[in-house]
């Protein structure tokens, strides 16, 4: 019998696409409503096809468990968040003796199972559904050695899965147990978006004749997910945030970080552009496998996050651009963040400063 037919598994239906909301809606939400949205959005296969298709991060997550098959063999594996179970399967064929994957989500989780079946590996690899907080056994397991997950989301914490891996450590991870990738940084830069936000404004101020231009101005005031190049970057980089999983708080993340940038060569700053590095640090003795979702590298599926100014900036080389960064979990969502932008420029004699907030409209995507 096929395993679609054990578990009663149908085709998937087509993905729909969730529209954006009013970008600065600030009433209270329904919280059963807000998780059941959540799981809709991403109880499907497309997303995590998308992850699949991205080399950089199944590169790296496959590279780091084979480069330390020592380290895998005969251990026991958390893997939070499994999805479809691809690091999973990477850590059985590692040698690990056991392997959990913790899957909220009920279709991802019947899914998981089947690529563990067809894959054999069912006598080392189990999933659970909907692991609370109130178990203390998972599997037969009280604690684990490794803790590996695809936790990241956009601009590092939105949409993540970083809440969920700490309290896996605080509940589930040996007493030196370590978790995969461990140590994050987030970065700032400007950048020149080459007319892209307002061809997307104007674009709003006639639509087969209508003026529609109050909803060009809300594209100014939420972050944009998309793929920056380095013939846009301006600036050096500046790192706003490092965290460490092995020891952080598990607590909401509110950054506010100081930030001076150099330009590097003549232009305007028409946005700025955050994006994250992860390591995956097992031992001190060797350099870290990495991913990094910076403008200079391979493109990921996480892309870049892009926060873009009112009014661009022209700066000339060495002029330096200060300012100050916040993201914090979005009153709407607290899966999700909102940005704020204070920018602070000296040169040419002048001085310019500005107060922005950006309200993030996105749906889980993790």
């Amino acid at each position: 019998m096929e395993y679609a037919e054990l578990y009663g598994l149908s085709t998937l239906e087509p993905v729909i696409e969730m529209w954006e909301e009013e970008a600065q809606a600030e009433s209270e939400y329904n919280a059963e409503e807000q998780r059941i949205n959540r799981e809709n959005a991403l109880d499907r296969s497309d997303w995590h096809q998308g992850l699949l298709k991205d080399k950089v991060t199944i590169l790296a997550f496959s590279k780091v468990i084979s480069n330390y098959k020592h380290y895998f063999a005969g251990k026991t594996v958390l893997d939070v968040g499994c999805g479809i179970g691809i690091l999973s399967l990477f850590a059985a064929e590692a040698g690990a003796a056991r392997v959990i994957g913790i899957e909220g989500r009920s279709r991802l989780a019947d899914l998981a199972k089947g690529a563990i079946f067809e894959n054999q590996c069912e006598e080392v690899v189990e999933v659970v559904k909907h692991a609370s907080d109130q178990m203390t056994v998972l599997g037969g397991i009280e604690k684990f050695d490794i803790i590996i997950s695809d936790w990241m989301g956009q601009a590092l914490f939105s949409n993540s899965l970083f809440h969920n891996v700490l309290r896996a450590r605080d509940k589930w991870l040996k007493n030196g147990g370590v978790i995969l990738p461990n140590v994050a940084n987030l970065y700032i830069a400007g950048i020149t978006d080459d007319g892209h936000h307002e061809h997307c404004v104007n674009f709003w101020n006639d639509v087969q004749g209508f003026d529609m231009s109050c909803i060009g101005g809300t594209v100014l005031k939420s972050p944009t997910i998309d793929s920056v190049s380095m013939p846009q970057v301006l600036t050096n980089a500046c790192i706003v945030y490092s965290v460490n999983l092995q020891s952080a708080t598990n607590s909401p993340r509110k950054i506010r970080s100081d930030f001076k940038l150099q330009a590097q060569r003549t232009g305007t700053i028409d946005a700025f552009v955050v994006y994250f590095d992860v390591f995956f640090m097992v031992s001190r003795l060797e350099a870290p496998v990495s991913i990094s979702t910076s403008p200079q590298s391979p493109r990921t599926h996480w892309r870049q996050t892009i926060l873009p100014l009112d009014a661009g900036l022209h700066v000339q080389p060495s002029q330096f651009v200060q300012g100050s960064f916040g993201m914090m979990p979005s009153k709407r969502d607290a899966n999700i963040s909102d940005f704020e932008l204070t920018i602070l420029s000296e040169g040419s004699g002048r001085q310019v400063e500005t107060y922005k907030k950006f309200y993030n409209n996105q749906k889980a995507q993790k």
